[in-house]
């Protein structure tokens, strides 16, 4: 249902984009473009230009691919795979603030189970990797983190270990 190429170079974009287009249709398969013929037709099928180190973007770099004469695919500068969200930029400190966010979520839903001091904490521990800390880890193989981004992590988890075994940090 999904695929990713990676390309070196813009004209091997148009020729690819071509090529699997066609191929795709041999096999009654639909890969969804732009239609330049019909008002506000988007391409539900997206390119992202990733710019080396130092390299800026021109417009030309993200003008739309066109595939013939009236069908396209568009640029886009942030998409989400199976999860995880990808900016031209290769930050990953987006989908963190989103996996943090997820994860605090998901801590307020469970905090009853998560705080409470009848539930032995080898259970309550279990409950919060099994949910809260794969939530916020989710795609993690895959970052390439700063150290900002590293201490926001640790700063969350600390928090939710702190909550749950009821120390303040005022006391």
């Amino acid at each position: 249902d999904d695929t990713a190429f990676l390309l070196l170079n813009r004209e091997d974009l148009v020729t690819v984009s071509r090529l699997v287009k066609a191929h795709f249709r041999k096999f009654g398969l639909t890969v969804h473009c732009g239609d330049k013929r019909v008002e506000n037709s988007k391409s539900k099928t997206e390119v992202m230009f990733i710019p080396g180190n130092g390299i800026e973007a021109t417009p030309e770099d993200t003008e739309d691919i066109m595939l013939n004469s009236h069908e396209y695919f568009s640029f886009c500068d942030t998409f989400k795979y199976l999860g995880t969200t990808f900016t031209s930029d290769l930050d990953d400190s987006a989908d963190i603030k989103k996996r943090i966010q997820k994860a605090s979520g998901a801590f307020y839903k469970m905090s009853k189970v998560l705080k409470d001091p009848n539930v032995s904490h080898k259970m309550r521990i279990r409950a919060y990797e099994a949910n809260v800390l794969n939530m916020l880890l989710f795609g993690c193989e895959s970052w390439a983190l700063k150290k900002e981004d590293r201490r926001k992590l640790e700063a969350c988890h600390h928090k939710f270990l702190r909550s749950m075994l009821g120390i303040s940090m005022l006391q």
